[in-house]
């Protein structure tokens, strides 16, 4: 085998054992800016924050396993059930009455609430995700080289 061939089996073996630990940090370093665009969505410009429980619960996991990367941005948990009915919109329905305080101090007793979809989290991972190229290439550009030779 000649070298030069040598050289290019030696570089593809070091990208293929390279390449997916790289791959991960560029999709961990998106998903973490996603997860801080989602913190600032809580905090005024989609939902007020009252307690600050559901922005405790905004949790990142990235896993790279079978040549494939994949990274979840999640919310909600024990005590803040409320986290998918913001982002996704719905109905609740009391059984048979859901009573809560208004700002006011008064308390109101109805049958059904409807709350508006107010995402969170869907925004921010697609604000985000604008970012993936260059963290790729940034992550990337170490294992790899190319050489225009005239």
């Amino acid at each position: 085998m000649s070298r030069p061939i040598r050289d290019l089996v030696r570089a593809l073996a070091f990208c293929e054992e390279k390449l997916p630990g790289a791959t991960a940090d560029a999709v961990e370093d998106v998903i973490n800016d996603a997860r801080d665009r989602a913190e600032m969505n809580l905090t005024g410009k989609v939902l007020n924050r009252r307690s600050g429980a559901l922005l405790r619960t905004l949790r990142v996991d990235v896993s790279a396993r079978n040549n494939k990367v994949t990274a979840q941005l999640q919310a909600g948990g024990r005590g803040v059930n409320y986290a998918r009915i913001h982002e996704m919109g719905g109905t609740i329905e009391g059984k048979p009455w859901l009573v809560f305080q208004l700002p006011d101090g008064g308390w109101r007793k109805v049958r059904r609430v409807t709350i508006p979809r107010r995402p969170y989290l869907e925004p921010a991972i697609e604000a985000a995700m604008g970012d993936l190229g260059p963290q790729l290439r940034e992550h990337l550009s170490p294992l790899l080289s190319f050489k225009a030779l005239p």
